[in-house]
């Protein structure tokens, strides 16, 4: 003969609609069932939008400056941190070894030769993804706008062999003639 163990269902009683309801039919630490709890929660919907709006625009400067002390704070703490989490993000690649692709580049650009003005750039292949070395801004932002293409890279060489390199005399070429040569 088998036993059969009933399990003891444990029992609340609803405060709003006054019924003893299994305790799973609660959320944790809630005295209304679910099914109230979505009533109610449905029926004050508007009524807490209003709290929310009236309460902000009453304490709009206080909480304005809650919220940036916050994110100074934050920005201070974890800018660092969150930019190595964006380059393992985006190029796979953890602190170690961002720091030895600069230190490989004596943190110098990989193409100009002159330090970083402010950050290094991380160049890679975008058909294939693998890493070519760091740029300044002006070098990645360079071969990035010529497609990173060879050909056009030649085209862009052979141009300035031909042409020679022009020097703007700062008379001649001024903001209010919007950037053009005066002849």
């Amino acid at each position: 003969m088998q036993h059969l163990i009933q399990e003891k269902k444990m029992m609340r009683e609803c405060k709003i609609c006054k019924q003893n309801k299994d305790i799973n039919e609660f959320y944790t630490k809630h005295a209304k069932c679910k099914s109230c709890y979505k009533q109610f929660f449905a029926r004050t919907k508007e009524e807490r939008r209003e709290y929310r709006r009236s309460h902000y625009i009453k304490n709009r400067e206080r909480l304005r400056k809650i919220a940036k002390d916050y994110y100074d704070e934050y920005l201070k703490h974890d800018k660092e941190k969150r930019k190595l989490q964006k380059i393992k993000y985006t190029h796979h690649l953890d602190k170690r070894e961002y720091y030895d692709l600069i230190e490989k580049s004596n943190g110098l650009c990989n193409i100009c030769k002159k330090s970083f003005e402010n950050k290094p750039h991380i160049d890679h292949d975008h058909l294939t993804g693998r890493i070519r070395g760091v740029l300044c801004n002006k070098c990645n932002l360079g071969i990035g706008l010529l497609c990173d293409d060879i050909n056009i890279l030649t085209n862009a060489i052979d141009y300035l062999k031909d042409n020679g390199k022009m020097p703007i005399n700062t008379k001649q070429y001024t903001s209010k003639n919007n950037g053009s040569f005066i002849a």
